[in-house]
């Protein structure tokens, strides 16, 4: 599911709950939904796939304008590791797709209805941009988040189970790091160094 529909760019102190609403029936009632239609018709051992968003790893004051968006989008994370445990036969998998290249969509009557006709929508490229924290973007391919997602649902990916994985990263590495990934926090929506060791 993605939720950049209904993204809006604000700071927490210029949003208001509508911003927030929309990003939580879009992505987290969304997902929710969407499990409660699949699970009583899902065939044994079948995998689901969920489309999360980059934005939500990355510091905040990267993110900072899409705090209503990557607040949901971090609870659909967590709602699909959820859904990983209490179904210990279905393979769950959440997955940023990469770096595509987006176009502005420019405003409709709908978001004038929906009181959003001075909040442009504008892509997450346009907005990286413009806080001037990437010079250049490598625009991945359609294929790549589609043979990755494949990948997710062999065998040889079953250690990614309750795990956040972008399908730009390198499935070799990944693999390499199975044992490490497998019986730890890591890739999930935790707060990892937690407890602290000594």
């Amino acid at each position: 599911m993605e939720g950049l529909r209904g993204m809006t760019v604000l700071s927490l102190s210029t949003s208001d709950v509508p911003d927030l609403v929309i990003n939580i029936k879009i992505n987290v009632k969304g997902s929710f939904n969407l499990a409660k239609a699949f699970l009583p018709t899902r065939n044994a051992e079948a995998t689901v796939i969920s489309i999360n968003a980059g934005s939500i790893q990355v510091p905040g004051d990267f993110s900072s304008t899409f705090s209503a968006y990557n607040s949901s989008k971090f609870a659909t994370l967590k709602f699909f590791e959820i859904l990983a445990v209490e179904n210990p036969d279905l393979h769950v998998v959440s997955m940023h797709p990469g770096v595509g290249k987006l176009v502005e969509r420019p405003i409709s009557g709908s978001d004038r209805n929906r009181g959003r006709a001075d909040r442009p929508y504008v892509t997450v490229d346009t907005e990286m941009f413009q806080k001037g924290k990437m010079q250049s973007v490598h625009v991945d391919t359609m294929e790549l988040p589609s043979h990755f997602a494949v990948w997710l649902c062999s065998k040889d990916a079953e250690f990614l189970r309750g795990k956040f994985v972008w399908a730009n990263w390198d499935v070799d590495q990944i693999k390499a790091k199975q044992s490490e990934i497998e019986n730890s926090l890591l890739l999930t929506a935790n707060v990892i160094g937690w407890p602290f060791t000594a």
